[in-house]
């Protein structure tokens, strides 16, 4: 009988539409904002209908960023944008630095709350200053803006300078309960994804009964008790690291041999997953170790060789890779072809990988080789995560038979002497994520039974 009509295959059709038309509909219903604040207003009640396209609620920020201030017409001012300036509370007298994004090119009324006499109608400039997000003001709090004067000549004049990198911001993880039960959240990687506001995090177990799945992480360390199944995945295990590349997730396997040292498929695979909303679906898997290693072996670079000849052996573990301009650069733990350092190797044409081509000898080189022993650190470490960021690349280390961890900038790779930027004494540093929007650093540690924490770093 012809599709079109058979009533049942009709009856299918229109239910699979249902189904599609439900799911959008899912997907809908999360709405994240775009900011972190507090509730300003709430516009409807619980049950009640809301038009199209109006505002559901209001969220503000918990302090200001921006400050609108006015110089009067009868002085001259030479104020310019970039210009630091120094904001004054009116109220608590507090202090905070900051800096003119824009001076206004036009004569308008000064409002009535900030005039000194009150019926007197005053006219001015308006000036608009940017401050730092973590400032104790209030909304709409009246304060004083006083320019600041550096005198080249008396280096001391530019101590108010902040040091090039902050210190780290840590936060405790807190779990749904389902989640506390036989160590279930065993964090290998994570990403920021801007558009949920939100991190996405790989575990090195699975938490839905074998389903490969991912989790949503809030910026504040509240995991979210929704698991993301990833639809199309098979079997993916011991899932070590995570990458992001616009609305394409990828995620990698360790590589390596069980701890009795069989070959398990599942510990070998390299997954692309498409994400709508939070809806994720794999569109291609591959064994990467299987298609790695004849290109290994094969190498005409001697380096390579040692390495793909230890990994047949089973010696190989992939703590973190990237995908960047097409192609794949993978963190080796080890092996290390000497006592801390660490191995990025590169490998060309990604897609070509995932739809299943043998990797060619000449498509895989070694991209970094990085020591990072310092008189600072004093141990050998091995590499855990790396990330490549606007700012250049960062790595993220363990350090080998000591509880702790470091964070490097590693530029664009090619210097075998990274930047330690932080040092901790806490074991097992597993992953990092960039978020541009803020150019923050995050880092997830793993601590074996204690809190898991977040770590957040903001750069320059």
């Amino acid at each position: 009988v012809p599709a079109v009509t058979d009533p049942l295959r009709v009856e299918r059709s229109q239910l699979f539409r249902e189904i599609g038309y439900l799911e959008n509909q899912k997907r809908s219903l999360f709405v994240f904002s775009e900011i972190d604040g507090i509730v300003g207003a709430v516009n409807f009640k619980a049950g009640e209908k809301a038009p199209a396209f109006a505002s559901l609620i209001t969220i503000s920020p918990v302090n200001p960023t921006y400050i609108v201030g006015y110089v009067h017409e009868s002085a001259h001012s030479k104020l310019s944008p970039k210009q630091r300036v120094k904001v004054i509370s009116a109220a608590s007298g507090q202090e905070i630095y900051g800096e003119v994004a824009n001076v206004g090119a036009r004569i308008v009324q000064i409002p009535e709350r900030l005039l000194r006499i009150s019926t007197i109608v005053s006219y001015g400039r308006e000036v608009l200053v940017r401050i730092p997000e973590e400032n104790g003001f209030l909304l709409s709090e009246k304060v004083q803006i006083k320019p600041v004067y550096t005198l080249d000549m008396f280096p001391i004049a530019k101590a108010e300078n902040e040091s090039e990198n902050k210190k780290p911001e840590f936060i405790d993880i807190s779990l749904p309960y389902e989640m506390t039960i036989g160590e279930l959240f065993q964090p290998s990687g994570l990403v920021w994804i801007s558009d949920l506001n939100s991190f996405v995090v790989a575990s090195d177990e699975s938490l839905t009964g074998g389903q490969p799945s991912l989790i949503l992480v809030h910026k504040d360390g509240t995991v979210s008790g929704q698991t993301l199944p990833i639809q199309n995945l098979s079997g993916i295990d011991d899932v070590e690291s995570i990458s992001v590349d616009g609305n394409t997730i990828y995620i990698m396997a360790s590589l390596g041999n069980t701890k009795r040292g069989e070959r398990v498929n599942d510990r070998e695979i390299f997954a692309r997953i498409s994400r709508e909303g939070l809806v994720l679906k794999a569109t291609a898997a591959v064994n990467l170790r299987r298609a790695l290693e004849p290109a290994l072996q094969n190498s005409p670079d001697s380096r390579l060789r040692t390495i793909g000849s230890m990994a047949e052996q089973g010696v190989i573990n992939v703590e973190g890779h990237e995908v960047r301009g097409g192609d794949l650069y993978i963190a080796l733990k080890v092996p290390q072809l000497q006592r801390g350092t660490g191995m990025i190797l590169r490998i060309r044409n990604v897609n070509a990988i995932l739809s299943g081509q043998p990797v060619a000898p000449e498509n895989v080189s070694i991209h970094s080789e990085l020591k990072f022993k310092t008189e600072k650190t004093g141990f050998s470490m091995q590499i855990a995560d790396l990330i490549m960021t606007d700012q250049g690349m960062f790595v993220a280390t363990t350090c080998q038979g000591e509880a702790c961890s470091a964070l490097w900038a590693a530029g664009d790779g090619r210097s075998e002497k990274p930047r330690l930027l932080a040092f901790f004494k806490r074991r097992q540093l597993e992953g990092l994520a960039y978020d541009a929007s803020s150019s923050t650093i995050t880092g997830i540690f793993d601590q074996n039974g204690k809190p898991t924490q977040l770590m957040r770093l903001k750069l320059k």
